[in-house]
């Protein structure tokens, strides 16, 4: 099916974006459902050298390793899981600067899901998103109706966990179902977030929601029990490479197939049955960071060891 480009400015999408918008859906039935990608810090769909429909919003990706999320995720011009929206926001300049605009962007997305919601009642729509991509979807719950977001994926998420318990508790975020996908690969950046931003005295989610909630889940991508219970459903995933890494959450070979599923096939992946696979608690923070290294000694008792 169709990939769309809508842009936000200011604090509502691009009215030229919500016409074709508007002429796909009507061409697709109420059946065909819906799924929203978010980008993050760093990207701005008016700036040509970060522009996320040329990076990792685009059909193809681009530069580096810059992945295409709609190809990964199924999404070909003419074919694949239903309609996709591709969702971009001015998010340059410091990271207080892309922080304030998330609000903004919020907004714009509340907004946004509520026409959804209203012009077609019955359609499943879903969202994906990336760092402060994931904040401009918790930020947006309490301002839409209940049943306008039927499930989100959450990659390491620069939220915090009062914000997503305000999410939680509206009527759209009540209704709804998340999973929250962190890494202690991202430990220092969920740090530096707690540090420099308003609002963090809660604690950053990266380290879960710290209570529980009947529709959310933590999903700790590099918890080696995390890795064996996906795999158990079908889901092989790359163990983690690096220490640090904010982009491991989409990089991660094996992790597009698990999304695809949670956000495509509800009814083959319900939050229940990924819940029993997974772990009820998430490794501490920095212990990614601070590990020993692996050493491969030449011990003398290791079989074909020469004396």
């Amino acid at each position: 099916m169709t990939i769309l480009r809508v842009d936000i400015r200011g604090d509502r999408p691009v009215p030229a974006d919500l016409s074709r918008l508007d002429a796909a859906l009507d061409a697709a039935p109420e059946r065909v459902p819906l799924t929203l990608m978010l980008h993050g810090f760093r990207y701005a769909p008016d700036d040509p050298r970060h522009n996320p429909h040329d990076h990792i919003l685009g059909p193809v990706g681009g530069p580096g390793r810059s992945l295409s999320w709609p190809r990964h995720l199924g999404f070909r011009e003419g074919r694949g899981p239903g309609l996709a929206i591709a969702l971009g926001w001015y998010a340059r300049g410091t990271i207080w600067d892309a922080h304030a605009t998330s609000s903004d962007a919020a907004e714009a997305f509340a907004w946004l899901l509520t026409r959804l919601h209203l012009r077609s009642p019955r359609r499943r729509i879903v969202a994906i998103g990336h760092s402060l991509g994931a904040r401009v979807i918790l930020r947006a719950l309490p301002g839409v109706p209940p049943g306008a977001l039927s499930r989100a994926v959450l990659l390491s998420a620069a939220a915090f966990r009062a914000e997503t318990q305000a999410a939680l508790d509206s009527p759209a975020g009540a209704a709804a179902g998340f999973v929250n996908v962190t890494s202690r690969e991202n430990d220092l950046f969920d740090a530096m977030l707690e540090m420099m931003l308003p609002g963090s005295a809660s604690g950053s989610i990266g380290h879960g929601l710290g209570t529980y909630a009947p529709n959310w889940i933590d999903l700790q991508l590099d918890h080696p029990e995390v890795i064996r219970g996906l795999a158990r459903l079908g889901f092989p995933v790359g163990p983690p490479a690096r220490r640090i890494c904010h982009w491991s959450a989409y990089r991660r070979p094996g992790v597009f197939a698990l999304y695809r599923a949670l956000l495509t096939d509800p009814v083959l992946m319900p939050l229940e049955l990924l819940a029993e696979a997974l772990p009820t608690t998430q490794e501490p923070r920095w212990t990614r960071l601070l590990a020993l290294p692996w050493v491969n000694w030449p011990l003398p008792f290791r079989r074909g060891a020469s004396s």
